[in-house]
Formats: structure tokens, C-alpha cells, sequence
């Protein structure tokens, strides 16, 4: 890695960490830190640009499930940096609300780390999470692939994670 994408990667590790420095959650917000280490590389395109090879790649089709209301497990970051996510969603005439639960990918357990809100329509969904994050994405079947946004803060890019969660 060259010197000044080293660079910018430490300030999106940084400015993420700040992000989630109020969370009580450290550990979690260090692997999110990783996950932006390396979205930086992509970003620049002079990154590892090969998928997780845990996490299928080709889309999901078929129609979206009626209710969504349960537990969804899986990953979020960048190319093959993952950490493990889990949202307990409840659906109620297209709102949806929810908690989250992250965890490291070598360690089984998850620790609560915020709620979210927001809308379904058909199989897309919108939702804003308490930690400051968007989450954009479909549910096809008995699966959920989305975008996780961090907005820009502190005069740092935003950073972009991939979610995939199944029920």
C-alpha cells in the first residue's frame, strides 16, 4: 500500500472509530474500523477487490417474503473484511423496526449495539440506524442484501460496508 492511501486509510479507520466511540461496544467498533481500512483500498481502486468467498455473489431472486419479522443473520464490510451482523427486524404494515447486534468474526457471541427504523415496500426497504448509519437494500426470498452508510463526519468520506443477512 502506497504511502498516501496508507494515510487515508488510518483517517477512515479514525473516523469511523469516532463514529462508534460513544458505543460501549469497543471491540465492535475496531472491526468496523478494519472493515473502513479497507474500504479505502477499494475506494482507491488499488485495493483487494476480491469478494468475501463465504458470502454468495450472485443476486437473489424471487419475490420478497410477506413478513421479514425475525431474526436475520450474516456479515457487513468490505471485500473479504467482515464482521458479523445480526437484526432482529418487526414488520408491521410496512414499518419496520429493530434491534442490532454485532460481533467479531472469530468469536460466536454478539453484542447489542443499536435499533433502526423505517419502511418496506415490496421487497426494498429503507432504514436509519441509532448509530448514525443508513441501510438501503432487498429482500428476495429468505435473504437481505443491502448497503450500510456511514455519512461523512469530520471532513472524512463516507464509508460503505455491504450487508448480507438470511433468515
Amino acid at each position: 500500500m502506497n504511502s498516501s492511501l496508507a494515510a487515508r486509510a488510518r483517517a477512515l479507520s479514525r473516523a469511523l472509530a469516532a463514529r462508534l466511540a460513544y458505543a460501549p461496544w469497543r471491540r465492535e467498533a475496531a472491526a468496523l474500523s478494519a472493515a473502513a481500512t479497507l474500504a479505502a483500498c477499494v475506494n482507491d481502486g488499488s485495493g483487494d477487490k476480491s469478494p468475501d468467498p463465504t458470502v454468495p455473489t450472485s443476486p437473489v431472486s424471487g419475490p420478497p417474503p410477506a413478513d421479514v419479522t425475525g431474526a436475520w443473520t450474516g456479515t457487513a464490510g468490505v471485500g473479504a473484511n467482515r464482521l458479523n451482523v445480526r437484526i432482529v427486524f418487526k414488520e408491521a404494515a410496512g414499518s419496520l423496526t429493530g434491534d442490532v447486534f454485532v460481533g467479531q468474526p472469530t468469536r460466536p457471541d454478539y453484542s447489542p449495539y443499536g435499533t433502526l427504523s423505517g419502511i418496506r415496500a415490496g421487497a426494498t426497504a429503507q432504514l436509519s440506524l441509532t448509530f448514525g448509519a443508513s441501510l438501503e437494500g432487498e429482500f428476495r426470498q429468505e435473504q437481505f442484501t443491502g448497503s450500510l452508510t456511514f455519512p461523512p463526519r469530520g471532513g472524512e468520506p463516507e464509508v460503505r460496508a455491504e450487508l448480507r443477512l438470511q433468515r
